[in-house]
């Protein structure tokens, strides 16, 4: 009888409480979902751009609960600058919630690694957050008003998440940047993204505002010395970047049939892929590298000669003349990117890494010279792709003889 006593005391007393000691409601927190920096407009100091997510009453028919709050303040040290937006939003900035660091070009050009110091120290932050380089200005690509309504940092987010469905641009979170960083032998590489006009990049839509930016773009992929950029990939060396790194999910290609002035081309998506390598020893004493790519497609569009084709025929004719094109197309993006590594004089591909792992005897060897090596080390790579599906038809549709194109 004296246990049940104390124990209905004890539920007593555990309803009557408060609450955790210093609690904060959720309405006074703004939910910080990206942080962007640039150099400041003073000497010393950073602009640093704050996209807080608000919580507002939730409404009946669904819809956000998030009102976008994005404002940017200049101060001499990212602790300044929280404090300054607590100021201004009269909320407590929440950086538990962010999902992406931007870091804006010139900041990156003049070296990152004083503002990452902030975020690999301050507990809330997690090492799963997504690094972005801004094409210009981080704050320009926060301040883009999307015409789906939809906070750039949620959309950077959504890319970053879905990049496996294109395979086009790299994925590089704070953690994995602090790992090749404390390396010392691979090169940093962070995506790229800018705000897309209408009229950009071959894109074209129906702005609210004539003349100002409403998309975001993810494209290409910036590559770093230590903490300082110094290049910008191209779009097809950031895909020849992508797949001698195996990061190959599924994507497209597109590619000119030869022999027809540009006039036929085939698309297909790549549904499997595999790149392999090996080092091994060659004539002259020293080693030489090997990638292997493998794949598998599946043709999307041909356009051809306006001709019927039996399965048999297509095989034995068209198939292999379409395979040698993506083929070639795969070779130069990854020949591309193999030229600028070499050009850098910078190890943004990871070979030294292979080497390690492969032969760490060699790579004490070359160690200390690995950068002047690097241009003359010897690479090759082999591309085996084969086609899985044709689509519905083996053949493109076909006018009866003497009607419509030749």
């Amino acid at each position: 009888m004296k246990r049940r006593l104390l124990l209905v005391l004890a539920l007593i007393l555990t309803l009557s409480l408060g609450g955790c000691w210093g609690k904060v409601e959720v309405d006074q927190l703004g939910f910080v979902l990206a942080i962007g920096i640039d150099p400041g407009r003073s000497p010393g100091t950073y602009d640093v751009t704050y996209q807080m997510g608000l919580p507002k009453a939730s409404q009946g028919g669904g819809g956000s609960n998030l009102d976008n709050m994005t404002l940017t303040v200049q101060a001499r040290s990212m602790r300044e600058s929280v404090q300054k937006v607590y100021n201004i939003a009269s909320r407590r900035p929440f950086v538990g919630t962010v999902k992406v660091i931007v870091l804006g070009e010139d900041l990156a050009k003049e070296g990152v690694n004083r503002i990452i110091d902030f975020f690999q120290r301050y507990y809330e932050f997690r090492r799963t957050v997504f690094l972005v380089l801004a094409q210009g200005k981080a704050s320009d690509l926060l301040d883009v008003q999307t015409q789906h309504e939809k906070m750039p940092a949620l959309s950077l987010q959504g890319f970053m998440q879905e990049a496996g469905s294109t395979s086009t641009f790299p994925v590089t979170r704070l953690g994995h940047y602090l790992t090749v960083l404390g390396s010392g032998i691979e090169a940093p590489v962070i995506p790229v993204a800018n705000p897309l006009k209408s009229g950009q990049e071959g894109v074209r839509y129906q702005a609210k505002t004539p003349g100002q930016a409403e998309e975001v773009h993810v494209g290409g992929a910036g590559v770093l010395n230590g903490d300082k950029l110094v290049s910008i990939l191209t779009e097809e060396e950031t895909r020849g970047y992508m797949w001698l790194q195996n990061e190959v999910k599924h994507r497209s290609i597109t590619a000119e049939l030869p022999g027809h002035n540009g006039q036929y081309f085939a698309s297909a998506r790549i549904i499997t892929t595999h790149t392999a390598f090996r080092l091994e020893p060659d004539v002259n004493g020293g080693y030489s590298l090997h990638y292997t790519i493998t794949g598998k497609w599946d043709l999307d569009e041909f356009y051809g000669p306006q001709k019927r084709l039996t399965p048999s025929e297509w095989l034995t004719t068209t198939a292999p003349v379409v395979n040698k094109a993506f083929t070639q197309v795969i070779q130069q993006e990854c020949e591309a990117a193999l030229r600028k590594s070499r050009e850098l004089k910078l190890d943004f591909l990871g070979i030294g890494r292979i080497i390690e792992e492969q032969n760490p005897a060699y790579w004490k060897e070359i160690r200390n010279h690995w950068q002047a090596t690097l241009p003359d080390f010897p690479v090759t790579v082999h591309i085996r792709i084969a086609p899985e599906n044709a689509g519905s038809s083996f053949a493109p549709p076909t006018n009866p003889p003497g009607t419509g194109q030749d």
